[in-house]
Formats: structure tokens, C-alpha cells, sequence
């Protein structure tokens, strides 16, 4: 990828699900450092190790999944908190998303919904939603672990 980008074929290196020990690796013999890393992240999902130690590499982070895979639009706190501030569940998500400081990266087939996904400036979460948002249990999924995933696993996600 670096010869990539020294050839100018790409403007820059992106990581995808890399955790902290993936990026340790990579940084031990890499001559540019990647500029972003794609994760899974939502309410529930917050991967904190992993932010934490990209912000800290100033490793921007998109967020892949931040509406979940649907389980989010069911839940009864994600229900509870969208009632109060007056807004849908995935506004909510993508609020929490951004007040997070990640990329979003929703996923809508509709341009209705895509249009109404990023109407989030007309409210601010409190930090005490951002953390309950952060701690949802309950959710059917999680963040893949790259390390217990084959590459058949891997391209379903």
C-alpha cells in the first residue's frame, strides 16, 4: 500500500477491524502511518481500547455498523432515549456516533432515510445517555474479533 501511495495510485492507507495489538504490528515497520481504521461501533459497541489507542496514534476512526445490525431499532433504551429527545433511533445512533468523534458510516438504501439519518443537529445527548448509550446490553451481536475469524467469516462482515 505504501508503494501505492508513492506512486500517487492512492491518496492514503485506511485499516479495517485492526484492535490495538494489529496496529502495534504494522506501525513497527511502516513507513507512513495509516490515516484512519474502519470498525465496527454503535450504541452498545463503544470499543474503547481500540479508539482510544487510534486517537491517541491520530488514527481517525470510521464507524462501520452504527446502526447495528438492526437489533438496535428493537431496543427498549435506544426506544426510551429517541422518545425524549424527539428524534428516530437512527438519528439517535448517528448522534452518538458523531458526538463520539467517529466517522459514520450508516447503512440506507432509501434516500428518505439517508436525508433523515443526518438531521441530528437540533439536539445534544446528555453525558449521562451517551454513557448509558455506550453500556446497552442485550444486543444480538458484537465487534468481530479479526483474531477468531477465518477469511470466510471475515467477508460476511
Amino acid at each position: 500500500m505504501e508503494d501505492m501511495k508513492e506512486k500517487g495510485m492512492i491518496k492514503s492507507i485506511g485499516l479495517s477491524n485492526f484492535m490495538v495489538h494489529h496496529i502495534e504490528a504494522l506501525l513497527k515497520t511502516a513507513v507512513e502511518k495509516p490515516v484512519i481504521n474502519q470498525i465496527r461501533l454503535s450504541p452498545g459497541i463503544p470499543q474503547e481500547e481500540v479508539v482510544h489507542y487510534c486517537w491517541k496514534q491520530q488514527i481517525a476512526i470510521e464507524a462501520w455498523g452504527s446502526f447495528g445490525k438492526g437489533e438496535l431499532f428493537g431496543h427498549p433504551v435506544m426506544k426510551e432515549l429517541a422518545d425524549k429527545y424527539q428524534t428516530s433511533i437512527a438519528q439517535l445512533a448517528m448522534k452518538w456516533c458523531l458526538t463520539k468523534g467517529f466517522i459514520p458510516l450508516p447503512k440506507s438504501i432509501t434516500k428518505e432515510r439517508i436525508i433523515s439519518n443526518l438531521k441530528v443537529d437540533d439536539f445534544n445527548l446528555s453525558n449521562e445517555d451517551m454513557i448509558r448509550l455506550d453500556h446497552l446490553e442485550g444486543l444480538a451481536s458484537s465487534a468481530p474479533n479479526p483474531d477468531m475469524m477465518g477469511r470466510k467469516e471475515l467477508s460476511k462482515i
